[in-house]
């Protein structure tokens, strides 16, 4: 697939994966770890870290490149993808891995899911584990987080990403139909974030990230089912993160326009016209292009972002 292609090595060579984190040099001169002014490991008290600054409000230690860089590094994390063996999730697990995470990979179909889950180790270089997995199934989900702990690691990232449509005018559209979508979209997002979650809380460190869509802020005609469940993710984002932003936890939601990808190559030329007249970029993103959001909302430099949802879609909602 082309998105794989865009991000093997030469997409996103391991040179731009930062080593360590640098050293931040206060407004006394005191060197303060990390691009955060963190203590260093073993000791040394920082006072008032969270400014890091003069009280002019300009910074007086600024990060250099390296710094900025290591914020986005995931080496030692673990990342647990639900809908990876194709689309967008697994985009997702591509761009985790290549900034240095290990990877879960998890989808319904189990052929795919160990086909993709070797592509992804391959061309990343990193361990990535395909697993076999019904979001809306509770009690699979429980036994696959549990077990993907005990024999993986701990889960650091969850990129909740299993999804369905039907697009059907509201008046035509059966009720085991709009069940269905809000089943995996809705339901199963929240089955898995709460899975997860629990641990993150008792660990009190996670990041959840949570796929909606640009649908889910604006709503489209033939989208009763699709954009209402992505309209309540939007919200389950916002309640996840206040209810854990205590537990150092953070839950954000990504909302994309179309994405090239197999799917977007299936659309009739109306559909395809159709959407990129509401685009005013008049394009579809790039495949490559959604891992940089992704690996954002997964790394530390989102440390201060919670319960936030971030459009990725050329223009339409500002539109």
């Amino acid at each position: 697939m082309g998105g794989r292609q865009a991000l093997g090595c030469g997409g996103l060579p391991r040179r731009h994966r930062p080593a360590h984190r640098g050293l931040c040099v206060g407004e006394q001169g005191d060197a303060r770890h990390g691009p955060h002014c963190r203590p260093p490991p073993g000791g040394g008290a920082v006072e008032q870290p969270e400014r890091c600054g003069t009280g002019g409000g300009v910074s007086a230690c600024p990060a250099s490149a390296e710094q900025l860089r290591a914020t986005f590094d995931l080496a030692g994390r673990t990342a647990f993808v639900t809908g990876g063996a194709s689309g967008l999730g697994q985009l997702s697990a591509l761009g985790l891995a290549a900034f240095g995470a290990d990877v879960v990979l998890c989808d319904l179909d189990g052929n795919d899911t160990y086909r993709t889950a070797s592509q992804v180790a391959v061309e990343t270089g990193r361990r990535c584990v395909g697993w076999q997995l019904d979001v809306t199934d509770a009690g699979q989900v429980e036994d696959v987080v549990a077990r993907v702990e005990d024999e993986v690691g701990a889960i650091d990232i969850c990129v909740n990403s299993a999804g369905i449509n039907h697009r059907e005018l509201a008046a035509d559209l059966a009720v085991d139909d709009f069940r269905r979508v809000l089943d995996v979209n809705l339901v199963g997002t929240f089955q898995c974030a709460q899975a997860v979650g629990r641990r993150m809380v008792a660990r009190r460190s996670g990041k959840v990230i949570n796929l909606a869509s640009v649908l889910g802020l604006t709503g489209a005609t033939h989208q009763a089912a699709y954009a209402s469940s992505k309209g309540a993710v939007i919200q389950l984002t916002k309640v996840l993160a206040m209810e854990w932003v205590s537990h150092n936890v953070q839950v954000n939601a990504l909302a994309p326009a179309h994405v090239a990808t197999p799917l977007t190559d299936e659309l009739t030329p109306e559909l395809r016209q159709r959407a990129l007249e509401r685009i005013p970029q008049h394009r579809f993103a790039e495949s490559h292009e959604i891992v940089a959001p992704v690996v954002f909302l997964a790394s530390r430099a989102s440390d201060f972002v919670t319960g936030s949802t971030l459009p990725f879609d050329g223009g339409w909602t500002a539109a």
